[in-house]
Formats: C-alpha cells, structure tokens, sequence
C-alpha cells in the first residue's frame, strides 16, 4: 500500500467547501484535500503496521522523531522529513481521539 498514491475519490461540495478549504490555503482547497489524504492514508497504513495503538506512549514517541527531525533540519535543509514527522504526530493523535487505545485486557 503506497501512503501517497494518486487515488482521488469525489467529495461532495459541502465537504470541499467547507473542510477542505480550512485545510487548505488561498489556491484553494486541493492543498486541504491533499493533506487530508495523506493523513487518512498515514492513519490506515498505521493501523496496519500497527493494531494495537500505544495511546499517549505512541503520541509522545512520535512527537520526540519529530523534535529531532527539528533538530536536524538545520543541516540537511529539507523540510520533508519535518512534514513526515508531523503527519506521523498527526496520525497518532487521530488515533488517540479516535480511543484506539488497546482494552485492559490487551495492555
């Protein structure tokens, strides 16, 4: 499963207007609808990879890759590896609103 594959479903006008666009930027709301993608695909691919979601132990693993994606950004200048993290950050958290926390009797 590729996380950044060209699959483009249709949305209602509702959903454009009103979401995509808060996601997005002044071009419109294609940047929103690319973003939204690329975070439900890194949520799917996660539960995939992983069943058992952590809880706020995954959130905080990813948020500390992220800070050294930071920290690391002054040398390699490429702020894709801050984006990655980011949306990996992004992920975890839908997870964790979503209450994919494992049962009392998985943990």
């Amino acid at each position: 499963m590729s996380l950044e594959d060209d699959l483009k479903p249709p949305l209602s006008a509702a959903v454009q207007e009103y979401v995509l666009s808060a996601f997005g930027d002044d071009d419109g709301p294609q940047i929103g609808r690319d973003l939204l993608l690329s975070l439900a695909r890194r949520v799917a691919f996660a539960r995939e990879v992983h069943p058992r979601f952590g809880g706020m132990a995954s959130v905080c693993a990813e948020f500390d890759e992220l800070k050294r994606a930071y920290a690391g950004f002054g040398a390699s200048g490429d702020p894709r590896r801050l984006c990655e993290e980011a949306l990996d950050v992004m992920a975890t958290c839908i997870r964790l609103v979503n209450f994919e926390e494992p049962s009392e009797e998985d943990a």
